[in-house]
């Protein structure tokens, strides 16, 4: 099973889903953005993961989520529709 809880950076997304995990210790919490720019050998740089296109990120982060859903892990995904950016908003995708 997998679980994805999505949001506004600093939203608490990652509060929740720690609080679930430590109740249900059979779930693992994942944060996307984190483990798809260490995928892309980005080394959770943001600003790198920030300059690909909206086209190319979203074909790759398509991948990512195939990869993740692999198997039967019990998984909480932690993940942002926009970012707070220097207090500016600024979207994670192109819709």
């Amino acid at each position: 099973m997998k679980i994805l809880i999505g949001g506004v950076n600093g939203s608490k997304e990652r509060t929740i889903l720690n609080s679930f995990a430590l109740q249900n210790k059979n779930y693992k919490v994942v944060s996307v953005s984190k483990y798809f720019s260490n995928w892309l050998g980005f080394n959770v740089d943001y600003e790198k993961l920030r300059a690909l296109s909206f086209e190319y990120k979203d074909f790759l982060l398509e991948r990512v989520m195939k990869e993740l859903g692999k198997g039967r892990k019990k998984i909480l995904l932690d993940s942002h529709y926009l970012n707070l950016v220097r207090g500016v908003v600024t979207k994670t995708t192109k819709e």
